[in-house]
């Protein structure tokens, strides 16, 4: 699978790295190498989720829960990735884990009745200011 990605995206990488290289970015073992998508555990498909965004070097990397099935370490690790990456490119994060926008991101929107409402991440220091965000999605989520 890596290998496909690699290749499909090879003339327009400025600076390639190796198949090892890029596993060892997302900390996937050489023996995984090979397989199949779906003998990837779900926390392995969240890495070659990111793992498919860095190789494909655009501006702007999209992804969709990427701390998804991962444990502690390899969040770790993955938030150490993107904040090294987000120097210089555009990082969006969808995610339902409040306190990794907070960590990771510059800006925060959330979604809310089809609406995006971008939120001041100084407000987010107020635990009021949380339990208000909370309490407004529980109440959609009650109607």
């Amino acid at each position: 699978f890596s290998n496909f990605i690699l290749e499909i995206n090879k003339k327009r990488i400025k600076n390639m790295k190796s198949v090892c290289e890029y596993f060892e970015m997302v900390n996937i073992s050489l023996d995984d190498q090979d397989k199949i998508m779906k003998e990837y555990s779900t926390g392995m498909k969240s890495k070659m989720q990111t793992l498919v965004n860095i190789i494909s070097d655009k501006k702007v990397l999209l992804l969709d829960e990427p701390f998804t099935s991962l444990d502690i370490l390899v969040q770790e690790q993955m938030k150490k990735l993107l904040r090294e990456i987000k120097k210089n490119k555009i990082i969006v994060i969808t995610t339902h884990i409040l306190e990794i926008a907070i960590e990771l991101c510059d800006e925060i929107i959330i979604l809310k009745d089809g609406k995006f409402n971008l939120i001041e991440k100084k407000d987010l220091n107020d635990n009021e200011y949380k339990k208000k965000i909370i309490q407004s999605l529980e109440c959609e989520n009650v109607n």
